[in-house]
């Protein structure tokens, strides 16, 4: 018997069969729970694997494989795994193979084998209508190393919130109840076992997954890292793309054409290089005698390959193979000079992100592709529709294909912007500046100097008098325009007030025109210019923090006005006295608020607070003195009745 790597399972601790059922297969029972329960999921998942057409399952003998402790939080050890095996086969329930030592290192991966067993006829007639339970692993999230072996998951914050969040996930689908269209089944592309769906692919071929009373995933990593590969799987998933649109998501069916994104490797690739896909992707100029189709999975293998000797060799396979349609996958007479040749037109179709064709970029891609899915999962779930991932494509009812279109581009956009490090949505910095010297005003420039062109973005016109600066800054309409700034690329806004009663028109850089007071200002920024009362409320009545942006400013500071904020854009309230408290070192994790009312929380978040409090006049880091006792009415004052709790009487 010829055995090939690819056609088995590795070992398990997903199904078990009852208990009971070992007593009457007349095994003999382990002597602990553990024991039976390695027995009950050995025996589960050779009925389950033959239900599914017969699959081996692979397992290791090796004593350094089991010293990895590759099963984590299961009771599989070596000792209780092999002595199960080694009594089934005895008894004829079992069959299988040793493989030799060191044969899952052979040079050929077709080679590569390890010891398996498979249920034979005598064990599934005996366990013929017996009940097998499905367990779920306990975390939804696989790591495998780079022979694809399960490893143990680390534990940090990083592997918490991967596991949470697919935790969240599992939750938002698990309502969903996935079922086939009767139309479908009756056509004879579906078919039924007790433990698994089989469809009918394409190619002719039944391709069976297991069955889940609910959608439930697994997010898998490659390579010893959660950087790399991290997909979704599911049982959908390994269903053929024809038979999928055959499905019934809570009784309603869905797309035709699930929806997805074009040529998003690529696109992608060219936004961590800072640019922007244009035209068709697959449209490679002197390429000759390869059809559209078959660049298109060049393209595609070219991004995803580790160097540029495994994409030849992959397309050169390619040639016997053959897509949903029938065509070939790759030109027949194609010899390898002439696919060398192609994968250079291919680099220079993409200048671009030439240097990332052949680097191994696939597993990182679908890493970052796996997050856009599950954006997209997460606000279909906040919407209420229902929607499963397959991998860069979505299984959706077509009534809500519209609203997943959507989503998609925007997560797309995020994506590209994220990726290229710059952002398509603009924040303006606002800035108030105060009125800076008018014409003629000392230290200021002549009024013809300040005149610039009228279409300067960064220029309005401001009413005034012409020759000299007005004694008062007139007072009227306010208008937003934007002001001249060196700090490029920020932008920022300011505040020009246009006079109404002078004709007379001149050009000036826009600034905020407002009343100055004729009161001293201090030259510290943070000093309070307004002694607001206490409220006996909470944090209602405050004033407005009286800090400023740190920011340095591009203006020039003017010697005729003070460059800082403007005190009378200030929410001031009333007057108090202010108090004079001491801050504490360290500060305390618990303030008082007027009202008494105990504030707490971090030192950096409770020091301003404690601040305006003093400002207004209370100090926040003494105790609020105890009410005086209530007195019970109908007694004289001062009888006090006592608490009826805690009751002790009796109680020894």
């Amino acid at each position: 018997m010829r055995f090939s790597q690819g056609d088995d399972a590795p070992l398990s601790f997903a199904h078990h069969v009852p208990e009971a059922a070992l007593t009457r297969l007349g095994i003999p029972l382990g002597r602990t729970r553990d024991d039976r329960a390695v027995q009950r999921a050995i025996i589960g998942q050779a009925l389950v694997r033959h239900d599914g057409g017969g699959g081996r399952i692979s397992y290791s003998r090796s004593g350094e494989w089991w010293k990895l402790d590759r099963y984590a939080d299961i009771p599989f050890g070596r000792t209780r795994v092999l002595g199960t095996v080694d009594t089934l086969t005895k008894m004829g329930l079992l069959e299988g193979f040793r493989a030799k030592r060191g044969a899952h290192l052979a040079e050929e991966k077709a080679d590569r084998l390890q010891s398996a067993f498979w249920a034979t006829e005598s064990l599934v007639q005996a366990m013929r209508g017996e009940a097998i339970e499905h367990r779920r692993p306990r975390v939804p999230v696989l790591l495998r190393d780079e022979n694809g072996d399960p490893l143990p998951l680390p534990r940090t914050q990083k592997v918490d919130r991967i596991v949470r969040t697919m935790e969240r996930r599992n939750e938002a689908i698990a309502d969903i109840c996935l079922t086939v269209d009767p139309a479908a089944v009756a056509k004879g592309l579906w078919r039924f076992s007790d433990h698994h769906w089989w469809a009918l692919s394409d190619k002719g071929e039944w391709t069976c997954v297991q069955s889940e009373p609910y959608p439930f995933m697994v997010q898998m990593f490659a390579r010893r890292s959660f950087d790399l590969h991290g997909r979704m799987y599911g049982p959908w998933t390994g269903l053929p793309g024809v038979r999928r649109s055959e499905l019934l998501l809570n009784g309603l069916p869905v797309c035709e054409e699930e929806p997805d994104w074009s040529c998003l490797h690529l696109d992608l690739a060219y936004a961590m290089c800072g640019l922007r896909l244009d035209g068709d992707a697959y449209e490679v100029p002197g390429a000759e005698g390869v059809s559209r189709n078959q660049l298109k999975g060049a393209v595609n293998t070219y991004i995803n390959a580790a160097d540029p000797v495994a994409t030849a060799r992959s397309l050169m396979l390619k040639r016997f193979e053959r897509d949903k349609k029938g065509r070939r996958k790759w030109p027949l007479s194609m010899t390898w000079d002439g696919t060398k040749a192609v994968m250079a037109r291919i680099e220079e179709r993409h200048e671009g992100i030439r240097h990332m064709f052949g680097s191994d970029m696939g597993v990182r891609l679908m890493r970052i592709d796996c997050e856009m899915a599950g954006q997209v999962m997460d606000a279909c779930a906040k919407a209420s529709v229902p929607c499963l991932p397959v991998h860069d494509s979505f299984n959706v009812q077509a009534r809500h294909q519209g609203f997943v279109e959507g989503v998609m581009g925007e997560v797309l956009e995020r994506t590209r912007n994220k990726l290229s490090g710059s952002s398509s949505t603009v924040y303006p910095v606002v800035r108030l500046h105060c009125a800076g010297a008018g014409p003629g005003a000392p230290g200021a420039e002549p009024l013809g100097a300040s005149s610039v062109e009228p279409r300067d973005p960064g220029v309005v016109e401001v009413s005034g008098p012409s020759g000299e600066a007005p004694a008062v800054p007139p007072v009227s309409t306010r208008t937003l325009a934007p002001a001249l700034s060196q700090d490029e690329p920020r932008a920022s806004l300011a505040v020009s007030i246009p006079d109404p009663r002078t004709p007379t028109r001149a050009l000036a850089p826009a600034v905020l025109a407002v009343p100055w007071p004729s009161l001293d200002l201090s030259t510290d920024p943070r000093t309070s210019t307004s002694e607001p009362a206490p409220k006996p409320t909470s944090r209602a009545g405050r004033t407005a923090p009286s800090t400023f942006s740190t920011s340095p400013d591009p203006r020039t500071p003017s010697p005729a006005v003070p460059d800082r904020l403007c005190p009378t854009l200030r929410l001031d309230m009333t007057t108090c006295h202010p108090a004079v408290v001491a801050i504490p070192d360290p500060h305390p994790h618990v303030i008082y608020d007027v009202d008494g009312t105990p504030v707490r929380g971090l030192p950096v978040m409770l020091r301003p607070m404690a601040q305006d409090l003093i400002a207004a006049g209370h100090d926040p880091y003494t105790p609020p003195v105890a009410p005086p006792p209530k007195v019970a009415p109908g007694l004289p004052v001062g009888i006090v009745p006592r608490a009826p709790w805690p009751y002790t009487a009796g109680i020894r």
